[in-house]
């Protein structure tokens, strides 16, 4: 019994250590990010466009990094999802519908933030 109580607190204690290096690696890379000018863009855009605050758009550049790396074109899923937000399938076609109506390339930076 009491070697479980010490292996449960091992592993608790590895994940939270796994846990913070990750948070580390990632803050790291959010805080340097906007050098890119498409990360730069994006976040300029919900900043000023859609009226986040800092955090709030670093968070949304994290999941854009992990999505697509911040690539437009990028297609995912075996071709059902793309671009910087991974739209799939119905959202892909409604991503196309609105470029399309609203004069947006639905391949570019500025269609998918728009």
């Amino acid at each position: 019994m009491h070697s479980m109580n010490y292996i449960k607190k091992a592993l608790i204690l590895l994940l939270t250590l796994i846990m913070v290096v990750s948070s580390l690696s990632f803050s790291a890379s959010a805080a340097s990010a906007p050098t890119n000018k498409t990360v730069q863009t994006i976040y300029n855009f919900l900043i000023d466009e859609m009226g986040l605050n800092s955090a709030a758009a670093c968070g949304v550049l994290a999941n854009i990094e992990k999505e697509s790396d911040f690539n437009p074109n990028l297609y995912g899923d075996s071709g059902s999802s793309y671009g910087i937000c991974q739209w799939h399938n119905g959202r892909f076609d409604n991503l196309k519908k609105f470029c399309n109506q609203n004069g947006y390339s639905w391949k570019s930076l500025e269609g998918h933030l728009q």
